[in-house]
């Protein structure tokens, strides 16, 4: 197995992934729950300019990691609404660390794939720790959400990446947490 960040090449096999896994958070049951899900124009712009991490084995992308900036999602009323409240939480951060005037690119964390064939194995901790690796200097903090009802991401989130919930909140009649990496 293989852990690096993606290139142009990769794009048709994320697209795929995106397009056949989607919406495996979703709960079954409520269909008028949608997925967001990423294109090519999307990868490619996400690979250039962000940052996409994966896991490999034997030429077969089996798991991703996506960290992007705001301005990435800029045109998503949810993905505003989770920025405007990353806010609060952004600042007391740069104030935290004595850099108070510095700016500093939060990066939103996710969506993370792995492969049900993988899962279990460590693939996600070798993901998580390049993500940390590759995300380091470039964005800080990162956060992530998580959809109540997805409790084993919530777990391994909390307990293998150590990240810290900081809020819960509720769009579109879903709850979600919010959480933050730890510096």
């Amino acid at each position: 197995m293989q852990i690096r960040q993606a290139s142009q090449g990769d794009i048709d096999q994320l697209v795929q992934l995106e397009q056949r896994y989607g919406r495996d958070e979703l709960s079954d049951n409520d269909v008028r729950l949608e997925a967001q899900l990423n294109g090519r124009r999307e990868f490619s712009l996400l690979i250039a300019e962000h940052l996409v991490v994966v896991a490999e084995d034997a030429g077969q992308i089996m798991a991703y990691a996506i960290v992007a900036n705001e301005g990435f999602y800029q045109g998503q009323i949810f993905y505003r609404k989770l920025f405007q409240r990353l806010g609060s939480y952004q600042q007391s951060s740069r104030v935290q660390r004595g850099g108070v005037g510095k700016r500093s690119s939060a990066g939103c964390y996710g969506p993370v794939w792995v492969d049900s064939r993988y899962r279990g194995k460590g693939v996600f901790g070798a993901l998580f720790d390049k993500v940390m690796e590759l995300s380091k200097g470039r964005y800080s903090p990162l956060f992530t959400f998580i959809a109540e009802e997805n409790q084993h991401s919530l777990n391994v989130h909390v307990k293998r990446a150590g990240m810290e919930v900081l809020d819960f909140f509720e769009d579109g009649g879903r709850g979600f947490y919010l959480l933050k990496c730890c510096e």
